[in-house]
């Protein structure tokens, strides 16, 4: 039944005046961000034992655990920098006091805050007396001063409950009362929180890892001009364009509440004034399996491109059955869509006020992330912990940060005039715009319910994001080479929202199509977000499982003859001679050392980098020829592939670490691959130096296309034609993939793995043959022979290819998809992390093998009584902070198991399930334990030397360590993030940590592992 109508008034219309509680809470959240950021960096400072302690740490509800930590020593150098950063800690905290003393005061009584702001200010001045007592020698702070620190703080956090309880209890029928209308008005404006929020959170979250991508790539545009010139372009970007797009959007949207409130006695949008139903216009749904066709025959004619027709038949086919049906249904049926559910006069109000204040948000939370990016450098800065050579000082971009989270609440005073302007006697520019902005209110400045609401708005904005869209998808590494990372990522995520947004807005202005009115479906609205994840899944089913993400697009050729790993270690062995260490009796020790670099993305790839060139450079070079192969994933194995290829790797990552191959990939994203997977159309970009020139490329293809353009010496193939790798300070290459369909790990090999390997129900079986327990042969399994010629064969890659074949983590690189070959049918192959993030499970796998040429040779060498006595040595090159694998195992763990623990088989997956699929079903019994692996790796050494005898008995006594790991030390630094950019602050952090282990030494019983400064040692280059 129609319900009573409500006409919603100019003055139930005004906008909510946020000002007050917006600035208070942006300053408030500013003031926090910039106060963790410090604290994490006073966790840095380690006292003697390894021990530390943050800053939010010793002042938070589990301060009775830290308080000991005031007894820490630290030398007087660390105190030296440490109190200060205490004294910038206290100054932000007296600040944060002062304020949120009368924003508690407007809700809860005057009392229990100004006891809990007491005891927060006792806190502060105890800690800062207490900071200033402390001495190197570690005992200057007594006990009690720490245990009453300890007490006001506990009492701090229980009055803070307190003030929380009382809070609750005196508004809580408010809230609950408020809480399904906020919730009904944000789901409303769903596509503008859409549009900014997952940016904003990888923003402001304080976390690690991926956590810390977008900070650092923020931190990075004060590296250079060019990053200077790329926050400008975001600024621009997001505050010219987008920002007033989402406003607009938010308004549309309030709009419609508008018009749902003051048309609800003829139940608008389903019916008009008349009693006439307002039909979906049918054609509409006819424009896009239209115009794509015509895009996919321009692709073809102008050979600009791939499509892929099933795809884009089914894409195409889903909304011509709603036109064919619907149009059944209107000729044939009564059908009437689900009645809408009631809302009050209050609804216009809350939606337009919740898409108002998303648009401000918007803004500032990019000045929020602004201080969570540049808190951290500005502070070290100011006491001196870190370099200050940058184009603009840390300390200018956080001011500017602030401002920005702050001005925008305080000066949200358009909003206001922008409810003046669409009054309806407001003439001229202001007020077109007026009425344009004005939810209700039509282009003449008419309030009539049922005009055409914002036609030409609404098909600008779908215009303008499709035509974006398109060119996105054309020229997405041009874009974010020009534009930067940030830009790019806004750029694409909202282009996205917003196309749906207005689509979704357009849907519910009258009723669904009758095929959704259905007594089976009865739908309130056209389930746009429904249809496209239908699209989504069935494309995937029925698309070929190569299109999109293929590993052989660029490897056509036959790969050349590989050496057993049996041939390596001759061809290894037979190379002159220079790391040795001689022994009495004429025999000589010769060390060959196995790396395993551990993932972690670009923060690996540079890690490894820097600890391989390192090691290569050393002394006389000699290490350079004493490693018989490498293996490692994700960013640990993209960085042994750069050393593999490149004489001084370091230098090459840095030129990899910008902004370009991120940017692309992130595009791409939102552009070309989703118009690949779903649309079926692919757009070739450029391709510079491969063969041809322009080709299809998925957004891995685009990152490794960027990175060849920065490092000419990478345009090469991945297996050399002579199978040799005697100038490489990697060896030979075993990188680690996983496959999706049962999380065994696929090794992308220089050696030849594949002997006794065999195939079943399409598969390669896993652990058969020489390649171990838990892996088969990538290019035994699926290369391209002279009998086996399938266009799903692996030819010889790309080396890029095949390093970030093994680096494919969600979801900036996605799964690579190796074609059917042979009787195996594709495989999506994903980061070898998920099932051996260390690549030490190589090592320890390939042992019977390595083991077997090492005990043979050393026995003859032994019988002999003269030569040269192999060495196996382990490098674990790790990616983290935390550890200190010097000290010892101090907790046991078990070892991987000797066979692979398949979990539930699965033939395709789509890729947005990608990651979770293999994490939590096929890969879930297949994952490793560093420390477990390292004491299989160091028996495995130790078992392999030589057969059991006098003589190997004592040989066993004279060697040293046979684990070394080089890891990164704990100290005040910003972490270096897990993703594909690497600011000029994250690449200084890394080369201090690897100073400090060129120093460190393990200790004199070193019950542990060796440090990179044990390992030179040992191989007497230090």
């Amino acid at each position: 039944m129609p319900m009573v109508a409500t006409v919603v008034g100019e003055d139930d219309l005004t906008p909510a005046d946020f000002r007050w509680v917006g600035g208070m809470l942006a300053v408030l959240a500013a003031l926090w961000l910039a106060m963790n950021e410090i604290s994490l960096l006073a966790a840095g400072f380690l006292a003697e034992g390894g021990s530390s302690f943050s800053f939010n740490g010793m002042s938070g509800p589990l301060a009775a655990t830290e308080y000991g930590e005031w007894h820490g020593k630290l030398t007087s150098e660390q105190l030296n920098d440490w109190l200060p950063l205490l004294a910038i800690y206290l100054v932000l905290d007296f600040v944060f006091i002062a304020l949120y003393v009368p924003a508690l005061r407007r809700f809860v009584a005057i009392g229990p805050v100004l006891m809990l702001a007491g005891l927060d200010v006792a806190e502060n001045v105890l800690t800062y007396w207490l900071g200033t007592e402390r001495c190197a020698a570690g005992d200057c702070v007594s006990n009690l001063q720490a245990i009453i620190l300890m007490l006001i703080t506990t009492l701090k956090w229980a009055a803070l409950v307190a003030v929380l309880i009382l809070l609750v209890r005196s508004h809580w029928s408010k809230v609950k009362a408020a809480f399904p209308r906020v919730r009904r008005a944000l789901w409303i404006q769903r596509f503008s929180l859409l549009a900014f929020l997952p940016l904003a959170l990888l923003a402001i979250v304080p976390g690690a890892g991926v956590l810390d991508q977008l900070p650092d790539v923020q931190r990075s545009w004060i590296d250079t001009g060019t990053g200077v010139r790329h926050a400008l372009i975001a600024a621009l970007l997001y505050y010219a364009v987008l920002l007033p797009a989402l406003f607009l959007l938010g308004r549309l949207r309030a709009d419609w509440a508008v018009r749902r409130v003051n048309g609800a006695d003829h139940d608008w949008p389903f019916f008009n004034q008349a009693g006439e139903p307002r039909r979906h216009n049918l054609k509409l749904w006819i424009i896009g399996p239209t115009l794509l066709p015509v895009v996919a025959l321009l692709i073809a004619v102008l050979d600009q491109g791939e499509v892929f027709k099933r795809r884009l038949l089914v894409f195409c086919v889903i909304p011509v059955l709603v036109l064919v049906l619907s149009y059944i249904f209107r000729k044939n049926l009564e059908v009437e869509p689900k009645p809408l559910r009631p809302v009050g006069p209050w609804f216009p109000r809350d939606v337009m006020v919740a898409g108002d204040v998303l648009a401000v948000t918007a803004v500032s939370l990019g000045g929020l992330g602004l201080v969570r990016a540049f808190t951290g450098l500005a502070a070290g800065d100011a006491v001196g912990l870190f370099d200050s050579s940058y184009v603009v000082h840390p300390s200018v971009a956080l001011v500017i940060g602030v401002v920005l989270a702050v001005a925008p609440w305080l000066l949200s005073w358009p909003v206001q005039a922008i409810h003046r302007w669409g009054r309806p006697n407001t003439t001229g520019l202001l007020g077109w715009y007026g009425h344009l902005a004005t939810p209700g209110v039509n282009p003449n400045g008419q309030t009539q319910v049922d005009a055409e609401p914002r036609s030409k708005v609404r098909s600008g904005l779908v215009f303008g994001a499709a035509v974006a869209m398109l060119l996105l998808g054309s020229f997405p590494r041009r874009i974010a080479e020009a534009v930067g990372v940030l830009a790019a990522t806004m750029l694409g995520l909202a282009t996205l929202m917003i196309l749906i947004a207005v689509i979704v807005a357009y849907a519910q202005e009258r009723q669904p199509p009758e095929v959704f009115q259905t007594p089976l479906l009865r739908l309130r609205a056209t389930p746009v977000i429904g249809l496209l994840i239908v699209a989504m899944v069935a494309t995937a089913l029925i698309g070929g499982k190569t299109e999109v993400h293929p590993v052989t697009a660029d490897a056509t050729a036959e790969p050349p003859d590989r050496p057993t790993l049996r041939e390596a270690f001759d061809a290894w062995e037979r190379q002159p001679t220079r790391c040795t260490v001689p022994l009495q009796g004429g025999l000589t020790l010769r060390p060959m050392v196995m790396i395993a670099a551990e993932g972690g993305g670009i923060r690996a790839t540079y890690w490894t980098a820097s600890a391989l060139e390192r090691i290569s450079t050393a002394g006389n070079g000699c290490a350079k020829h004493a490693v018989l192969f490498s293996g490692g994933a994700s960013g640990g194995a993209f960085g042994l592939t750069v050393a593999r290829f490149h004489d001084r790797p370091l230098s090459a990552v840095k030129a990899m670490a910008g902004h370009e191959a991120l940017g692309a990939a992130t595009i791409s994203l939102m552009s070309s691959d989703l118009l690949a997977s779903v649309a079926g159309l692919r757009f070739d970009a450029a391709a510079e130096y491969r063969t041809p020139s322009r080709q299809p490329l998925d957004r891995a293809g685009l990152m490794e296309t960027a990175w060849e353009r920065k490092v000419p010496e990478l345009r090469t193939l991945f297996l050399p034609e002579d199978g040799r790798a005697d100038d490489a300070m990697t060896g030979q290459l075993i990188l680690t993939t996983t496959a999706v369909r049962n999380g065994c790990r696929a090794l992308v090999s220089q050696v030849d793995l594949s002997e006794g390997a065999s195939t079943a129900n399409g598969s390669p079986v896993c652990g058969a043959g020489v390649a171990g327990a838990h892996n088969y042969d990538l290019f035994g399994a699926f290369g391209r022979t002279a009998d086996r010629k399938d266009d799903g064969c692996v030819g010889n890659l790309q080396a890029l290819s095949a390093g970030l074949l093994a680096s494919r983590f969600p979801y900036v690189t996605p799964s690579g998809v190796v074609g059917g070959c042979g009787d195996l049918k594709p495989a999506q192959l994903v980061d070898g992390g998920y099932t051996d993030n260390t690549g030490i499970g190589t090592i320890v796998d390939l042992a019977p093998t390595w083991g077997a040429a090492v005990q043979e040779h050393n026995d003859e060498v032994l019988a002999a009584g003269t030569g040269e006595i192999v060495v196996p040595l382990v490098v674990y090159v790790e990616n983290g902070t935390g550890k200190d694998y010097s000290v010892g195992n101090d907790d046991p763990v078990e070892g991987i198991g000797p066979t692979f623990k398949s979990g539930t088989s699965l033939s395709s997956v789509p890729e947005l399930l990608v990651p979770p699929a293999t994490k939590l079903i096929t890969a879930k019994e297949d994952g490793t334990n560093d420390r477990a692996l390292l004491q299989e790796a160091r028996a495995a050494a130790s078992e392999q030397l030589c057969s059991e005898s006098t003589a190997c008995t004592e040989l066993r006594k004279k060697l040293p360590n046979s684990v070394y790991v080089i890891s990164q030390s704990t100290q005040p630094s910003l972490a270096a993030p897990l993703g594909w950019t690497l600011s000029k602050a994250s690449q200084n952090d890394l080369d201090n940590d690897l100073l400090l282990q060129a120093d460190k030494q393990c200790a004199p019983d070193c019950r542990g592992y060796g440090t990179l400064h044990d390992l030179l040692v040992a191989l007497g280059i230090s």
